[in-house]
């Protein structure tokens, strides 16, 4: 597994590394650091790595958070079964609203098979407890 494009991460990448190839894959992840060292393109590559397609959920430009309508559609979507690795990538986490922290919730705590999500944030401590 490589992570070439990605700089300053190195053991944490290395942790990742060596669960997947130790047959452990976790099927969430919490990205915290500081803003704008490149967390989501971690999250991403990653992804790749995993064989997945990343699908990157970020607040829309015309809103200030990531809204329940999003965290919605992300479950119809993972309720639909699929034999290829899915990996999604919510950044800027801590923009979730309460209510749209409240409906990931269950997807955290059992996802679909073949999906891992990860949550990126530098503000961790504005998610909800059972989130962190």
């Amino acid at each position: 597994m490589s992570f070439e494009g990605i700089r300053g991460h190195a053991p944490a990448l290395r942790r990742l590394t060596a669960m997947i190839e130790g047959g452990r894959r976790p099927h969430a992840f919490l990205f915290a650091g500081p803003e704008g060292v490149g967390k989501a393109l971690t999250a991403v590559e990653y992804g790749k790595a995993l064989g997945a397609a990343p699908m990157l959920i970020q607040r829309r430009e015309d809103k200030q958070d990531v809204i329940l309508d999003q965290i919605h559609e992300l479950t119809r979507e993972l309720s639909m079964t699929s034999a290829k690795p899915r990996v999604i990538v919510i950044d800027d986490a801590h923009r979730m609203s309460e209510e749209a922290q409240n409906a990931i919730l269950k997807t955290l705590e059992e996802p679909p098979a073949n999906t891992t999500l990860i949550l990126v944030t530098h503000v961790p401590d504005k998610l909800v407890g059972t989130i962190r």
